[in-house]
């Protein structure tokens, strides 16, 4: 075939898909992908909120609740136990009545109002139990609490203790004064050792007879 017949066969082919609407490709820029990152961003903003405020207590420069981070564990822990084992109704049930949950989720400020926000919407009461129960239709916006909390947890894990900052800088201050007082130890032996040495040098051998003459009439 020539190339003026595969010219004129690729400019038919071309006529052919424009002439038929139902092959004709769309030429429009998706943006679904744009719209949910938009849609989403004030509910991560406002799970943002519940997180550092709210649990963390994180207003103005207030460090961040240990308490709080303990919380977040709990509830992310919680979160992927769902999250692994979607079909398990075990994992998605928070007992309220119980010591660890009441520590951890019912009694610290906004921690089950994030549960909730989670998922464990519908309660319940099952043999005098109080129960939050998680609906399975939040599978999606748990996995995002999810990323959020791990997110929180992992910026306060990178923060150095309080203690240890402590800590360090005293074993600085001592270590400072240690060399100081060195540094004065030293100072003041080089300073007897160059006295010595000069006065062996001023010390005429007239003197050195008298001090011998003297011993030797006290001896």
């Amino acid at each position: 075939m020539s190339l003026q017949s595969r010219r004129r066969q690729i400019a038919a082919a071309v006529a052919t898909r424009l002439a038929d609407p139902t092959r004709r490709t769309s030429t429009a820029v998706p943006t679904a992908s744009f719209q949910d990152h938009d849609r989403g961003h004030a509910c991560r903003q406002r799970i943002r909120k519940m997180i550092d405020i709210d649990i963390l207590g994180m207003v103005g420069s207030h460090p961040a609740s240990k308490d709080g981070v303990e919380s977040l564990k709990t509830l992310l822990a919680l979160a992927r136990g769902i999250l692994d084992s979607p079909h398990d109704a075990t994992k998605r049930r928070i007992k309220l009545n119980n010591n660890a949950v009441q520590k951890r989720i019912v009694q610290p400020k906004g921690v089950l109002q994030l549960a909730i926000e989670m998922g464990f919407c519908k309660e319940t009461v099952e043999e005098m139990q109080a129960i939050r129960v998680f609906e399975a239709s939040n599978l999606a916006h748990l996995e995002t609490c999810a990323h959020l909390i791990h997110e929180a947890i992992h910026r306060e894990q990178l923060r150095p203790d309080e203690h240890l900052v402590l800590k360090g800088k005293l074993e600085e201050q001592e270590e400072i004064r240690r060399q100081t007082m060195q540094r004065a130890m030293d100072d003041r032996k080089s300073v007897n050792a160059r006295f010595g040495r000069q006065r062996s040098i001023f010390v005429t051998p007239s003197t050195r007879n008298s001090q011998v003459s003297a011993s030797s009439v006290w001896s």
